[in-house]
């Protein structure tokens, strides 16, 4: 199956993001008009500025690239301007589910919500 452009940035972004760890490369996937929603209400970033930003922190304080594996890749057309993607996959131990929204107007990624929850020999796949 081919992949489209919105599987292709938001793959480029999660490579750059967590597996190359390289700032300028990942944000060049995201809209100016990004909303990004974290693990947490101190994870909410309602700006482009401010996501960048936190992205640079958490590559600051956690430099090293992380392994990851997709366990699931879904896409769902919103509209003839928008996609959805749900994506499951584990890094770190940890199973991360991630909700993009990508624009294919701007073919850059507008809304990315992060949830993630730890992997244990008990709960191989936790709720999230």
């Amino acid at each position: 199956m081919k992949e489209n452009n919105g599987e292709r940035a938001i793959k480029g972004f999660l490579r750059a993001y967590m597996a190359e760890r390289k700032l300028h490369k990942a944000v060049a996937y995201l809209d100016k008009n990004i909303q990004w929603i974290g693990t947490g209400a101190a994870e909410h970033r309602c700006t482009y500025q401010e996501t960048v930003a936190a992205l640079q922190e958490e590559l600051l304080t956690e430099p090293w690239p992380y392994d990851y594996q997709f366990q699931a890749f879904q896409a769902t057309q919103v509209d003839e301007k928008n996609q959805l993607f749900f994506i499951l996959l584990t890094a770190a131990s940890r199973l991360c589910r991630f909700t993009f929204l990508h624009r294919i107007s701007s073919r850059r990624m507008g809304n990315i919500i992060l949830e993630a929850g730890k992997r244990t020999a008990k709960n191989p796949f936790p709720a999230i």
